[in-house]
């Protein structure tokens, strides 16, 4: 999901916000593409499209059960 007024801080904060509702870790995903470059995904989905997505690709990742780092 993407805002195009959304900047990075808005995206970890959301993030966040997710982790701690669904008590999944979120990571903020840099996408590649000019209409929705980045995308806040949980790690299922992560590791769903593992083979797709780059390491250098996860941008921010929020952990409920830990800090959140960058």
């Amino acid at each position: 999901m993407y805002n195009p007024f959304m900047d990075q801080r808005h995206l970890a904060r959301f993030a966040v916000r997710q982790a701690y509702q669904t008590g999944n870790v979120c990571h903020v995903v840099a996408t590649g593409e000019p209409i929705a470059p980045f995308t806040v995904i949980d790690d299922h989905a992560l590791f769903a499209l593992a083979d797709q997505v780059d390491p250098r690709d996860v941008m921010f990742s929020a952990d409920p059960f830990a800090d959140a780092v960058a």
